[in-house]
């Protein structure tokens, strides 16, 4: 656990993952942000030493409601604009769910569908790279949902 200094209301900050001892070099995972206020949280992330050639920032955001639903993944790329999109999915509840992955082309049709079960507190990558029901390129959503 990582306690963070106390914010006064409206207030941001910043969170270095690279600068907590805390965390091991090369970490892949996922965090649970708890707060006794509403909550929001976004993440960029730039590989290190390369911000000068970085064409596409990657972007995502927590929700003040714990146990949503669903999820909407706003882009997701496959073999476009030189990258693969990666993104995962916590399970924070305490039982197993089942997860449906659906992936929408720029034409709202529905490319790709494939269900997940996700141990409590576990996380799943999803490697659109990787992803042969997206063909040989995509450009497009995606809506995960808790069935």
């Amino acid at each position: 656990m990582i306690t963070r200094p106390v914010l006064a209301p409206n207030a941001s900050t910043s969170l270095y993952i690279g600068g907590l001892a805390d965390v091991a070099d090369g970490f892949r995972g996922s965090a649970i942000m708890e707060s006794s206020q509403a909550l929001l949280a976004t993440m960029v992330q730039l590989p290190q030493g390369t911000h000068a050639g970085t064409r596409n920032r990657p972007l995502s955001n927590g929700f003040s409601v714990p146990g949503s639903s669903q999820v909407l993944i706003a882009t997701v790329l496959k073999n476009q604009y030189g990258t693969n999109t990666i993104f995962s999915i916590q399970n924070t509840g305490s039982a197993a769910g089942d997860v449906t992955f659906d992936f929408y082309n720029t034409s709202a049709s529905k490319v790709h569908s494939f269900v997940q079960n996700i141990q409590p507190g576990a996380a799943y990558f999803v490697d659109a790279g990787t992803l042969s029901g997206l063909g040989t390129s995509f450009n497009g959503s995606a809506i995960v949902e808790v069935a």
